[in-house]
């Protein structure tokens, strides 16, 4: 689904990340089987991450969400999601200390502030890797899949406000 497609006040996830040119991915919510992404991604410049794929409306609570993964054409390091609501709603003019459509549709955050708290699990091709280092400046914990690979990523993140 393009973004054009998703109503002013729809929360939109990011995954962020890196991908060598030409590299295809597949992705697909864990529980439902409803389809994320599949074809090519505009990867090769790794300088700077890039969308990997977007999501609409999910979840509307505090919790997790499950992705199955597959890999192909080369390379790809899935950094962590961006939203485009704030944690808590942010002071407005006045009396009005709501979330403004425009901060809801313009302004990105890294979910659980970039921190390695939002990767939960990962296991590709039937191997669950753990954490080497779990100090609480560690920063975020990125995964690299290689072509063939499969695997099953669990994200955490906090529940956007509701936009007036």
């Amino acid at each position: 689904m393009a973004r054009s497609d998703y109503a002013d006040t729809s929360r939109i996830l990011e995954m962020m990340g890196f991908a060598d040119a030409g590299v295809s991915i597949n992705v697909e919510e864990s529980s439902t089987k409803a389809p994320l992404k599949d074809g090519a991604v505009s990867g090769g410049d790794s300088s700077s991450p890039i969308v990997l794929f977007d999501m609409a409306n999910l979840p509307s609570s505090t919790d997790n969400i499950s992705l199955n993964v597959h890999v192909t054409g080369g390379s790809a390091t899935f950094m962590g999601f961006k939203s485009n609501h704030a944690k808590a709603a942010t002071p407005g003019e006045g009396d009005n200390p709501t979330v403004s459509t425009t901060q809801v549709t313009e302004d990105f955050e890294w979910v659980k502030e970039g921190s390695q708290e939002h990767l939960v699990s990962a296991d590709i091709n039937g191997d669950t890797l753990s954490k080497l280092d779990t100090d609480s400046n560690a920063g975020a914990w990125h995964v690299t899949l290689q072509d063939g690979d499969y695997a099953t990523l669990v994200y955490s993140f906090d529940a956007a406000p509701v936009a007036p």
